[in-house]
């Protein structure tokens, strides 16, 4: 897995504006301390330092290992003036691989010897590249970096002593979490003159300072937010119960509501059967109705029929009427012609009989089906009325379904309320393990503190500096 440094995004202050100024103030300080003309970047990443030197008249050289850095660096320098893409130099390669004639005044080792389990190498490389007045100018962190390809710590001394064999320290300056150094190229071999006075002592003191404050504002900042967060967790558990209650609640609303729903269903499935049934007998009434009907029209035509044969009747009976004044007159005349006029008429009598007696029989008929066209009639109401109490019915089951619909959409509400307030509280809990957990980094990154400050007050330096905070009353005289 590569891991990139992005030393450009963080000068111009894509990581933050915090880490920007962090970034610019040992960048700034770097440039400062270059000496001559020839400059040499070890490690140099996306290749801020060197666009900042060439600016300024410097020609430099950039290596690092990661081509990808190199490749960022080189987009950028497009976007510079043709003066300042002179006096720059790129190249993929590792230090041990750069291959140069030409000795540099200045060489930087920018966050570089954190990364090597052994210096002795690199730095006998940047002697040999050097001029025999050059300068070494190098950062790395101060203090504990767990940073995956970190390979050691370094404080103040345990820089000096890898620096030494080499190099002459001239200048050291705390950046907080960072450490910086210049140093002269020796020229003959020494046991090293230490850099060691009051000053570099008030420094370290500063430094270390800086970071127990930090630490210690760090964990006062973390317990602060857990207490928060218990007092958050406490309300949040108040609130849950008190939701898991209006839940059992609502379930109870719940059941009722279906029981309710079952009993209107089951009766208005009796309504609909009822309904199925009346409407049964209301079509097979209006079957019969329209039978008795039929029976009642084929009455009227024949009715209708006897009447037309009864005013023929009637017609032939005025006819013979006539037939028979004129046969009284002619009776003296003719009376073989009354004789047979008088059987004729006795005929016609007893055809006239017959037909009085079936206009009766027709006319009780009649009668029978009004009766029962009167009673049909009375039943249809009937059939009306059962229909408009149904019809009620109806209505009531289509208010109740309403009711029942609203209802459920209440419910639904309350539930996504409920579900809406559980993720909020599991979204907390969260955060506070989350919180636990970078209280528990910050007491194990105190605890190495305190372990590196023991180990130091043990050694010879430690005490010296120890007894020089007691004399200056920054600890108790029993710490």
């Amino acid at each position: 897995m590569k891991l990139l440094d992005k030393v450009a995004e963080a000068y111009y202050g894509q990581m933050g504006d915090r880490f920007a100024r962090k970034t610019r103030e040992r960048i700034h300080w770097i440039c400062s301390k270059v000496q001559g003309k020839h400059v040499l970047d070890i490690g140099c990443s996306q290749g801020i330092t060197e666009i900042l030197l060439a600016r300024e008249g410097k020609q430099v050289v950039g290596i690092d290992i990661e081509e990808e850095a190199i490749i960022y660096a080189k987009n950028a320098i497009m976007n510079e003036s043709d003066t300042v893409k002179r006096n720059v130099e790129y190249r993929g390669c590792s230090i041990f691989e750069f291959e140069s004639e030409q000795k540099f005044e200045t060489v930087i080792l920018a966050e570089v010897l954190e990364h090597f389990s052994s210096s002795t190498s690199l730095l006998e490389r940047v002697s040999n590249l050097l001029t025999d007045d050059g300068t070494l100018i190098v950062t790395v962190p101060f203090g504990i970096n767990d940073f995956i390809d970190h390979k050691k710590t370094y404080y103040l001394f345990n820089l000096l002593e890898e620096v030494e064999p080499f190099f002459e320290p001239t200048e050291v300056k705390f950046f907080g979490k960072w450490l910086g150094l210049v140093a002269r190229k020796n020229t003959r071999k020494h046991e090293g003159r230490s850099l060691f006075s009051r000053e570099i002592v008030k420094q370290l003191e500063d430094g270390f300072y800086t970071l127990e404050r930090a630490l210690v504002d760090d964990v006062e900042a973390k317990t602060q937010q857990i207490r928060n967060l218990n007092t958050q967790l406490t309300e949040m558990r108040s609130n849950f119960d008190q939701l898991k209650q209006e839940n059992v609640q609502l379930k109870r609303e719940n059941e009722n509501l279906k029981t309710r729903y079952d009993e209107i269903k089951a009766r208005y499935n009796k309504l609909e059967q009822d309904y199925d049934e009346t409407s049964a007998r209301y079509n097979k009434l209006e079957q019969d109705y329209d039978e008795v009907l039929a029976r009642y029209n084929k009455l009227e035509q024949d009715y209708d029929e006897t009447s037309a044969r009864y005013n023929k009747l009637e017609q032939d009976y005025d006819e013979t009427s006539a037939r028979y004044n004129k046969l009284e007159q002619d009776y003296d005349e003719t009376s073989a012609r009354y004789n047979k006029l008088e059987q004729d008429y006795d005929e016609t009598s007893a055809r006239y009989n017959k037909l009085e007696q079936d206009y009766d029989e027709t006319s009780a008929r009649y009668n029978k089906l009004e009766q029962d066209y009167d009673e049909l009639t009375a039943r249809y109401k009937k059939l009306e009325r059962d229909n408009a109490h149904l019809t009620a019915t109806e209505h009531e089951i289509a208010t109740y379904k309403q009711k029942i619909a609203e209802l459920e959409k209440t419910i639904d509400s309350k539930n996504k309320e409920i579900l809406k307030r559980l993720d909020s509280e599991e979204n907390t809990l969260k955060q506070y393990k989350d919180a636990i957990f970078e209280y528990n980094q910050l007491e194990a990154k105190y605890a190495n503190v305190s372990k590196k400050y023991n180990l130091l007050s043990k050694a010879k330096l430690g005490r010296l500096t120890l007894a020089y905070w007691k004399f200056r009353k920054r600890i108790p005289e029993d710490f």
